[in-house]
């Protein structure tokens, strides 16, 4: 990608790495992964498509750098139920001091390829990547929503429901333009765990917009499942 500053999944899986075991009591980091099958357009590289081979190759190469015993996967969730959505409704997810220093792979992918990924284990049995699904699939545990304005409530009654959510405070550069804070401050208050932006440090050519929880927190209690007396408080 242009300007990137690693150009292989493995040397950015590397720097993760790094990080991690230079902060390892830091709580789980979420790598979304985005696999493209179609490329920018004519004058541009085009991807090859990716087979069940390619994902499997996909799966060796995180491996390469993270043991699975730094990985949060779908078996350790799903534990000794048949399901993933049954664990998640019955027992829940660990607790955050459980899965300290862990990392968590999501497929980005709502598309054929996710459907490639899961084809031969719809419980997600004995992968490594969490897939966003419909709420009542077998494999239902993580989803992606992306619009915390117009799925406010479906994101709210997932989280308390016992699933995981991402959401996202901004797309393009729409917010930083406009100096726009509602979609952040929804996703903010939507309860999902995981809140994706552009803008950790604001983008001064268009604005003073950037996502930061008050005072700075990176990790708080859920709004809509947390306990209230940890409100405010710093959890990391």
């Amino acid at each position: 990608m242009e300007r990137t500053r690693v150009y292989t999944l493995i040397d950015a899986l590397k720097r993760i790495k790094e990080w991690s075991q230079a902060h390892p009591d830091h709580y789980p980091i979420m790598i979304m992964l985005e696999i493209k099958e179609s490329g920018l357009g004519e004058g541009y590289t085009q991807p090859l498509p990716f087979s069940k081979s390619e994902l499997k190759n996909l799966e060796s190469e995180i491996l390469q750098v993270f043991g699975k015993d730094e990985i949060l996967k779908p078996d350790d969730i799903r534990r000794n139920r048949s399901t993933l959505r049954e664990a998640v409704l019955q027992e829940g997810w660990p607790t955050l001091k459980q899965v300290k220093g862990k990392v968590v792979f999501a497929m980005d992918n709502t598309s054929p390829v996710r459907d490639r990924y899961i084809e031969d284990a719809m419980n997600l049995a004995g992968r490594l990547m969490f897939v966003s699904v419909d709420e009542n699939h077998p494999a239902a545990a993580w989803m992606k929503i992306n619009d915390p304005v117009g799925e406010f409530e479906k994101i709210q009654r997932l989280v308390r429901s016992g699933f995981m959510v991402r959401t996202r405070a901004d797309s393009g550069t729409k917010e930083s333009r406009l100096n726009d804070s509602s979609k952040k401050e929804k996703a903010f208050a939507s309860g999902a765990q995981f809140i994706s932006t552009d803008y950790p440090e604001p983008d001064t050519r268009f604005s003073s917009y950037q996502v930061r929880f008050k005072n700075n927190i990176k990790v708080r209690t859920n709004p809509v499942n947390g306990h209230p007396e940890l409100r405010g408080k710093e959890l990391e």
